[in-house]
């Protein structure tokens, strides 16, 4: 029984912290990044259409190199969009900028 109680307590210990941390972001895209080092410029500047969704076609319009299977990589519920959860996933995986482009296109 006691055995029991330390494992369950050691349990919930350790994974607290996850849950406390939060993916989403609110709605109007806030200046809080849900993930470390994850820049919410790149979404607003490949959004073009600011419906709070990007399409292949949007974000190979201000990242060319990006190609299709990283697209659908990054297009975890495979919807054919990302959205700003899904863009930060990739920027932390590594599979898309986390830099916007220095062209002036950011809207905001």
């Amino acid at each position: 029984m006691k055995t029991a109680a330390l494992t369950a307590a050691a349990l919930a210990a350790l994974t607290l912290p996850a849950f406390a941390q939060s993916t989403t972001m609110d709605s109007d895209m806030g200046a809080e990044s849900p993930m470390p080092g994850a820049d919410v410029a790149v979404m607003e500047q490949m959004d073009a259409d600011a419906d709070g969704f990007v399409t292949l076609a949007e974000v190979q319009a201000v990242f060319p190199d990006v190609q299709a299977e990283v697209f659908d990589e990054a297009d975890v519920d495979a919807d054919g969009l990302l959205n700003a959860d899904e863009v930060v996933i990739a920027q932390a995986d590594g599979l898309l900028p986390e830099e916007p482009v220095d062209d002036g296109s950011i809207k905001g």
